[in-house]
């Protein structure tokens, strides 16, 4: 029994990892060209690839990232929500 539950922990791991890495692409990143990247759909439905560390600070005041619009040149915008709370209004 305790092999059984093993084999099912190494194997939910497995999946889990196996599946994070579809998500990643080896497209440059947008802002500064590292790799890899994560693809985000903008509104006119074209693929913006941004890396982690690009998306994960506010492009605005620094903070951390929590919310991403499209701009109106197409690309994603990263923001805080303090941030996107001003854009938005």
């Amino acid at each position: 029994m305790k092999k059984i539950k093993i084999v099912l922990v190494f194997s939910l791991v497995a999946v889990l990892v196996f599946l994070s890495g579809c998500a990643m692409s080896n497209k440059p990143c947008e802002y500064c060209g590292d790799t890899p990247t994560k693809g985000y759909t903008t509104s006119d439905d074209k693929k913006f690839y941004v890396c982690r560390d690009c998306s994960s600070e506010c492009m605005f005041c620094g903070d951390r990232a929590t919310k991403h619009y499209t701009n109106l040149l197409g690309m994603e915008m990263f923001v805080c929500r303090d941030c996107y709370n001003e854009i938005v209004d």
